[in-house]
């Protein structure tokens, strides 16, 4: 990679990430006045300054960013297992497994099954073996399953979210991400 690049991209970085996140926490205002989760207004942001859509960020700038992506899913991490009260996971662990495992083996046997069914239509799996077809659904289907605990704690934060069924949202969302994980390591 050429140094001339190299500097574009550390000046792309540091000049147009810090407006992209202005714009963010501004359009997540606006959002908000509409009573809607300012997380939508980021969602919304990210998704327009994207590479596919006004190309704000090219994907070298992007590939820079892969640190700032780590310490950000850590602290996700951090955050969401901080909302998993134990002692009440303890106390009554029936309805949070039940539901866990419900969402998930539904989630992950539709989207197996819908994808081995289509699969051979999509243009990027036609040649491959029965076997392969099956190995990339398991994949789509442990995707299917995953979901964003940022989301749900800055939802459930930010319209005050409290009270029984929130409590098992937070601990239905964070035992499924470790199931997750797990399912990633097996597949």
């Amino acid at each position: 990679m050429s140094g001339q690049f190299l500097g574009g991209v550390v000046v792309e970085v540091v000049t147009r990430v810090p407006a992209i996140l202005l714009l963010a926490w501004q359009v997540g205002n606006i959002f908000q006045r509409y009573r809607l989760p300012r997380i939508s207004g980021y969602l919304a942001t990210g998704v327009v300054s994207g590479q596919h859509a006004l190309g704000l960020l090219t994907s070298a700038a992007m590939a820079r960013l892969s640190v700032l992506d780590s310490l950000c899913l850590a602290v996700i991490g951090i955050a969401a297992g901080s909302e998993l009260h134990l002692n009440e996971l303890r106390k009554n662990p029936k309805p949070v497994l039940v539901m866990t495992l419900s969402i998930t083996v539904f989630t992950w046997v539709f989207v197996f099954a819908v994808f081995s069914v289509v699969g051979s239509q999509v243009e990027f799996l036609r040649g491959l073996s029965q076997a392969h077809v099956y190995g990339i659904a398991s994949l789509a289907a442990t995707l299917g399953v995953a979901r964003s605990p940022a989301s749900a704690i800055a939802v459930l934060r930010e319209m005050d979210g409290r009270g029984p069924f929130c409590s098992l949202v937070m601990s239905v969302t964070v035992v499924k991400d470790v199931l997750v994980v797990v399912m990633f390591a097996i597949n």
